[in-house]
């Protein structure tokens, strides 16, 4: 009875914006896939980080849709951490489809060298935009200084002055991903 209904989704009458919430691998050989990566130049012999075989036939927070988004146009409020304020920065999110779409723009972290272990890229903050066909929206992003804190050996919180980069984009995959580097101090 719903037939019409399936069908009229499947050409492009609806336009999905739900989000997986765990890897889907391409076979069993890989599991876990959502197994976090790290950075594989750590400083310490000893630390062990486990890595999928391969990359998932679908990643964590990725989405079939039909509309497509475009994000571009950084402008940044604040560049730099100085007194540990917030990192601030702008950036366009254009719906380059013909259907309303919503978009879930997701922000990464990533220390591009560290003496401890960390994940190749780091969760820190996604909006949730709707827009309408051909819409053009502003989204801000406000990093605390906190979010470059990790625990070390003696159980401080610390952080570490070096290059960082952040990656926005509408998934996880390196593809999708604009990146922006910057130094902390």
């Amino acid at each position: 009875m719903e037939g019409g209904t399936a069908i009229a989704g499947l050409f492009g009458h609806f336009n999905p914006s739900g989000r997986l919430t765990v890897s889907w691998p391409h076979h069993v050989g890989p599991c876990p896939c959502g197994t976090t990566r790290c950075r594989a130049h750590t400083t310490s012999a000893t630390r062990i980080c486990l890595t999928p075989a391969s990359t998932p036939c679908s990643p964590s927070a990725s989405v079939c849709r039909i509309a497509r988004c475009a994000i571009s146009a950084w402008n940044w409020r604040r560049q730099h951490w100085r007194n540990r304020r917030a990192l601030e920065f702008v950036i366009r999110v254009n719906n380059r489809g013909n259907l309303p779409v919503e978009e879930t723009v997701q922000c990464y972290l990533q220390d591009t060298y560290t003496s401890a272990i960390w994940p190749e890229k780091k969760l820190k903050a996604w909006q949730r935009v709707t827009l309408a066909p051909g819409e053009v929206r502003t989204v801000t992003f406000s990093l605390p200084y906190a979010d470059l804190a990790f625990c070390n050996e003696d159980a401080e919180w610390v952080v570490e002055p070096g290059e960082f980069e952040i990656l926005v984009g509408p998934s996880s995959r390196h593809k999708d991903l604009q990146r922006a580097a910057f130094v902390a101090k």
